[in-house]
């Protein structure tokens, strides 16, 4: 059993705003357990929820007009999360995970591609990529490109987990 470790967590977005530039964001607040099985992968969890309304962006004002209730609407809908289905090894450090995201209470199916970045003693560091089709989400259609969706974290592992 891994918790995140909040000190090492990254989560980027990259979201094109109408074909004219790329905004990148920044989100801050996010929990995840992962329940790990390195011998056999496929029997391995994760729950995760990140704060939508912990955005942060170059551009002032961006990333409150992003949280409220025009886009990412946080105050009605504080956390995007994510519960896999199913892990799959390609090899010894990239696989994907499937699972259901859920974004402003529409779910959808994701799959993100995995990197084991590194393993050091009880913590594990990961890297997983997916793309989002905004109008799944209930996104105005000024967002037309998919969002990109960068993780980069750590996890600890839970003493006696």
């Amino acid at each position: 059993r891994y918790q995140l470790d909040p000190k090492h967590l990254g989560v980027t977005v990259r979201i094109a705003d109408l074909g004219f530039s790329l905004h990148i964001a920044r989100f801050d607040r996010a929990g995840a357990v992962l329940l790990w099985d390195r011998l056999h992968v496929e029997n391995s969890s994760l729950k995760a929820t990140v704060k939508a309304g912990a955005i942060a962006t170059n551009i002032a004002g961006i990333a409150a007009a992003l949280a409220g209730g025009r886009f990412l609407d946080a105050a009605k809908h504080p956390d995007a999360s994510f519960d896999s289905t199913a892990f799959r090894r390609k090899d010894a450090t990239h696989g994907t995970v499937d699972g259901t995201f859920t974004l402003m209470s529409h779910s959808r199916a994701a799959t993100f591609e995995t990197t084991l970045v590194g393993v050091s003693g009880s913590a594990l560091a990961i890297e997983a990529k997916t793309t989002l089709n905004p109008k799944d989400y209930g996104f105005p259609a000024i967002f037309s490109a998919p969002i990109e969706i960068t993780v980069d974290t750590a996890f600890e592992r839970v003493p006696g987990g």
